[in-house]
C-alpha cells in the first residue's frame, strides 16, 4: 500500500515541478500575450506504466495542482479533463510502445493538443470576440506543442528518476508480446 503511495506522490512532487517550470516559460511569454500549456505530459507515464489506481490518483491530483493556479470558477475542469484522458491513453495503451520515448512523446503530444482543444472549446464563450483570440489560441498551441516535444523526453526521465530514488522504480514493462 505505501509503494502506491509513494509513486503518487512522487507523481505529484514532479507535476508541480513541471507546472512551476510551464508558468515560468508563460511568464516570460506574457508581454506578447501568449502562453504554454503541456499538461499532456502529466497524464503519459503514469498511464502508459503505472496500474490504474495510483496512476489515476496521480494525474486527478495533478489535475487539481493545475486547478490550483487557474481561475476560480473552473475549478476542477484540468483535473476531470487530466482523469478522462488518462483513461483513454490507458484504454490503447497495450498498442503504445510503453518503453520509448519518442512513442511517449507523441503521446504526449497528441494528450496535449485533445486538452487544448476541449479547455479552449469549453472557455472561447467567455470571451468577447472569439475570432481575434483565435490567432492567440492557435500560437499557445503552437508553442504548448513545441515544450512538449522538447521537454516532455526530459520530464519522462525525470519521473522516472524520481520514482527510482524512491525506491518505487518501474523496472521493466511487461512485454506485449508472448516469447512461446
Amino acid at each position: 500500500m505505501f509503494y502506491r503511495v509513494r509513486q503518487v506522490f512522487v507523481l505529484v512532487l514532479c507535476a508541480g515541478l513541471w507546472t512551476g517550470l510551464l508558468g515560468q516559460i508563460s511568464h516570460a511569454l506574457t508581454p506578447w500575450g501568449l502562453g504554454v500549456s503541456a499538461a499532456g505530459a502529466l497524464v503519459v507515464l503514469p498511464a502508459l506504466r503505472l496500474g490504474l489506481r495510483p496512476g489515476l490518483a496521480a494525474v486527478l491530483l495533478s489535475g487539481l495542482w493545475l486547478d490550483a493556479g487557474g481561475p476560480p470558477s473552473d475549478f476542477g475542469r484540468q483535473a476531470f479533463l487530466l482523469g478522462l484522458a488518462f483513461c483513454l491513453v490507458r484504454h490503447v495503451r497495450a498498442r503504445l510502445p510503453r518503453d520509448s520515448a519518442l512513442a511517449s512523446t507523441a503521446t504526449a503530444m497528441l494528450v496535449n493538443l485533445a486538452l487544448f482543444v476541449v479547455s479552449a472549446l469549453v472557455g472561447i464563450s467567455a470571451l468577447p470576440d472569439a475570432g481575434a483570440a483565435a490567432l492567440r489560441l492557435l500560437l499557445d498551441l503552437l508553442l504548448g506543442q513545441i515544450v512538449t516535444a522538447l521537454a516532455a523526453p526530459w520530464f519522462f526521465a525525470l519521473q522516472s528518476a524520481s520514482l527510482s530514488l524512491v525506491g518505487t522504480g518501474l523496472g521493466p514493462s511487461p512485454s506485449l508480446r508472448s516469447t512461446a
